[in-house]
Parts: structure tokens; C-alpha cells; sequence
């Protein structure tokens, strides 16, 4: 009430830190902690918030990390299984 400007700068400074906070920090925080680079934390954390809200937000992550984590061992096993079926000698004649 006393003084307006600094009122609206205070809100501005503290948007601002709010932004860089939930942008750059959260994802990569919470990110390292289940195992997810910066970008899929932030995938997760939008499309759960969309769908659930804040609720969404909180579970959205460790669901992102099990399904990135399933789907990473599914697709090691099937490379290993391929591997195991094509031979190195078979692969060099289909390289030349």
C-alpha cells in the first residue's frame, strides 16, 4: 500500500524465480533422483499435470521413470536376442 512499484517488482522478481525454478531446476532435481534426464521429468510433469493437476505432477514422475526403465530393458533384450541369433561372422559378410 505504501509503495506500489516495489509491490509490482516484488512479484515480478519473485514470478521470475518461480519460472527458472519449475523450468530448469525441478526437472533436473527430481530428474537425477528417479533417473530421468531433464526433458522426460518435464514431459511427465506436464502432461500429468494436464490430465490430474498436482496430483498428476507428483505421480507422473515415478511413472515416467518405471515405464522409461521397462521400456529400456525391453529393448536391451531384444538387441541381445538379435545379437544371439546373427553371429559376427554373418554380420561382417552382410557389411561387405
Amino acid at each position: 500500500m505504501i509503495n506500489p512499484v516495489k509491490a509490482v517488482v516484488s512479484i515480478i522478481v519473485f514470478q521470475v524465480v518461480q519460472f527458472i525454478k519449475n523450468q530448469f531446476i525441478y526437472p533436473r532435481v527430481i530428474g537425477g533422483a528417479v533417473g530421468l534426464s531433464a526433458l522426460w521429468t518435464l514431459i511427465a510433469v506436464l502432461i500429468g499435470g494436464k490430465l490430474f493437476g498436482i496430483i498428476g505432477m507428483i505421480f507422473f514422475i515415478p511413472l515416467a521413470a518405471t515405464a522409461y526403465t521397462l521400456l529400456g530393458q525391453a529393448a536391451n533384450k531384444r538387441l541381445e536376442i538379435r545379437k544371439q541369433s546373427n553371429p559376427p561372422q554373418q554380420a561382417a559378410k552382410h557389411q561387405n
